[in-house]
């Protein structure tokens, strides 16, 4: 069974930590963190982060046996300087990642941190990494990993066939589109769920895509879930503006975002299948807490199919000022219920 992607709290549940030591890029001594994300999440411009210097949200957890598991999110690395002078190179996104292994009274014990995937960034900085294609340059965030089969031919190299693929946002500089393009959404494929990560070279969902806004948010946190447990996945994403809005306000502009879904075949990863693209109805879902009469929004959602209901199981963003910041909703369709919200719990458990 895998774990997709829940909420910050809910996998804080979890962690008891047991690390003795912290890579390089490992969170400051004052960040009570052993590198698993704090309460809530630490969000770029809020003032926990002038405090803590770092970040981190948009977790995806994933159960690769009975005794482990592993989380991934979206950090940074560079501790921002609470002084100023360095709030670009402290804010670029990285998705990292932490293993769990399950003690017997259930607990999990978290190993160290480790970096998954990492911006190209420009050369001469320090940590420039060519490895990364060019629009993913600033940004690589909202990790959501999936088991399958997908055959890539990496350039210069032979066919290979990986059982993990990971759909992330990246962007390619923090210009919001000067040269066309903004957020799109890309894949990095792997043999094990503990990587190496190869990155397919073109993205999955590009400057192409109708509608596209590169002076909006472009296109990002994808949510995958497969279908056959090979290459065929439906793609869920965000940022085409107020689209899936069950009762768009008059004013509805960039900011509202809803959820589109396409099939998509990756068996192929160097040309996969995108299919028609549909939009997911935000009729059942609360209004955002934090937006009054703004709508329904769904974005930044994790999906996954539960067969013994027939049914799709929806986490969600509710925005990380209500004190919750993640529902849950459930449905018999990815484009055609309407959602059925319970009331929110206490405390979120991993879907």
């Amino acid at each position: 069974m895998f774990i997709r992607r829940a909420s910050i709290v809910a996998a804080l549940t979890l962690v008891t930590s047991c690390l003795t030591l912290l890579p390089a890029y490992a969170w400051a001594p004052a960040v009570s963190s052993s590198g698993v994300p704090l309460p809530g999440g630490i969000y770029p411009g809020s003032a926990r982060y002038q405090s803590a210097g770092f970040y981190q949200y948009a977790p995806s957890v994933v159960q690769t046996s009975d005794t482990q598991r592993i989380i991934y999110y979206c950090a940074n690395t560079v501790e921002y300087d609470r002084s100023g002078g360095n709030a670009l190179a402290a804010t670029h996104d990285h998705v990292l990642f932490n293993v769990g292994t399950r003690r017997p009274d259930g607990s999990y014990c978290w190993g160290s941190t480790q970096v998954a995937l990492r911006p190209r960034l420009e050369p001469g900085d320090a940590q420039y990494h060519p490895a990364t294609p060019s629009w993913a340059a600033y940004h690589i965030c909202d990790p959501d990993v999936v088991k399958g089969r997908f055959t890539y031919t990496a350039p210069g190299a032979g066919a290979k066939t990986y059982t993990w693929a990971m759909f992330f946002t990246g962007a390619d500089d923090d210009d919001h589109g000067a040269d066309g393009r903004f957020n799109v959404i890309g894949v990095a494929l792997a043999a094990s769920p503990l990587g190496p990560w190869t990155i397919v070279a073109e993205p999955v969902v590009d400057i192409d895509e109708p509608d596209y806004n590169a002076a909006g948010y472009g296109v990002g946190q994808p949510g995958v879930t497969s279908v056959d447990q090979q290459g065929n996945l439906l793609l869920f994403y965000s940022g085409l503006d107020c689209a899936a809005l069950d009762a768009p306000d008059p004013s509805c502009d960039v900011a509202d975002r809803g959820t589109a879904v396409r099939t998509l075949d990756l068996g192929d990863a160097g040309a996969p299948v995108l299919g028609e693209r549909r939009f997911v109805t935000t009729a059942g879902l609360t209004p955002e807490p934090f937006l009054p009469n703004s709508g329904r929004f769904l974005h930044n959602a994790s999906w996954a199919y539960d067969p013994s209901r027939a049914s799709f199981v929806v986490s969600r963003d509710t925005g990380p000022l209500d004190g919750k910041g993640q529902g849950r909703a459930y449905a018999t369709s990815p484009h055609s219920w309407p959602l059925q919200e319970p009331a929110p719990a206490a405390s979120n458990r991993a879907l």
